[in-house]
C-alpha cells in the first residue's frame, strides 16, 4: 500500500542525509544503468535524463553512480524518461518521490504518482513508460530506447 502525503502541508524535518540504493530491475524489462547510491536530504535530488543540456544553475547531466541521471548506455537513452522527471527526498526518517508532471509518468509498485508518495525498501520504482514499437518507429531506435527505467528502491 502506498502512503500518499501533501507536500505542501508537511512540516519538513531537517536529519542528516540517508542513502538510497536503486538496482537495476533487468527481469522487469529496466533500461540498463549502474547501481545508484544516492545521499537523500530534505533538499529534493532530481531524477531524470543525462540527455538534457543543463541551463545554467542545474545540476551537471552526467549520469553517475552517485546522482539522479540516467543514461547513456551505449550512447542510448530512455526516451519516455523527461529531462527532469521525478524528485527524491527524505523528511525525518522517510524518503518520498514525486512524479514532475511527466508524459510517460513515475510509478510506485505499478501504480503512477500524482502525489508524493513515501517509499519503503523493496519499492519498485519506475521512471516512464515502455514504448511500443510500431511501423513508425525509426529503424536506430533500439529496443532499449523504447525501455523505462525501473529500480528497486533500498533504504539505508
Amino acid at each position: 500500500m502506498l502512503s500518499i502525503v501533501q507536500y505542501s502541508n508537511v512540516p519538513r524535518t531537517r536529519m542528516s542525509s540517508r542513502t538510497v540504493t536503486l538496482s537495476p530491475s533487468l527481469p522487469h524489462g529496466s533500461f540498463p544503468f549502474e547501481t545508484k547510491q544516492l545521499r537523500i536530504s530534505s533538499d529534493p535530488t532530481f531524477l531524470g535524463s543525462a540527455d538534457q543540456t543543463g541551463k545554467q544553475g542545474e545540476p551537471s547531466r552526467k549520469a553517475e553512480n552517485h546522482n539522479g541521471w540516467f543514461g547513456p548506455s551505449k550512447e542510448i537513452y530512455p526516451l519516455s524518461l523527461s529531462g527532469m522527471h521525478a524528485r527524491i527526498w527524505s523528511d525525518g526518517s522517510k524518503v518520498f518521490l514525486r512524479d514532475i508532471e511527466t508524459a510517460f509518468g513515475t510509478y510506485v509498485n505499478d501504480v503512477r504518482i500524482t502525489q508524493d508518495v513515501e517509499l519503503k525498501s523493496g519499492d519498485v520504482v519506475t521512471l516512464g513508460s515502455r514504448i511500443p514499437r510500431n511501423s513508425n518507429t525509426p529503424a536506430y531506435i533500439t529496443d532499449d530506447h523504447l525501455k523505462p527505467v525501473i529500480a528497486v528502491v533500498t533504504l539505508n
